[in-house]
């Protein structure tokens, strides 16, 4: 975990780190996800909210997620919202 990092970017050699199954690189300062992340075959759960991606960017993000790792749970500013009771 390297949330409340201060992280300004992740290594484009992440693919290497083959056993990671979950990453919350959450409130940082990242403006962009290296492609390679998506290499990582065990990976279930990446956290990415509170950074600074461009709306883009984020939308870059989520759909290279979907179209080719549609399994691993993409957590984004829109998913930490709490839901509205009934």
């Amino acid at each position: 975990q390297v949330a409340d990092t201060g992280l300004k970017s992740l290594p484009k050699y992440i693919d290497k780190l083959a056993h990671l199954d979950y990453i919350d690189v959450s409130n940082n300062k990242l403006t962009h996800l290296p492609r390679t992340i998506l290499n990582l075959g065990k990976l279930k759960e990446v956290a990415i909210q509170n950074n600074a991606f461009s709306e883009t960017e984020l939308q870059a993000i989520r759909d290279n997620f979907e179209k080719y790792r549609p399994f691993i749970r993409l957590v984004t500013e829109d998913d930490s919202k709490p839901s509205e009771e009934n």
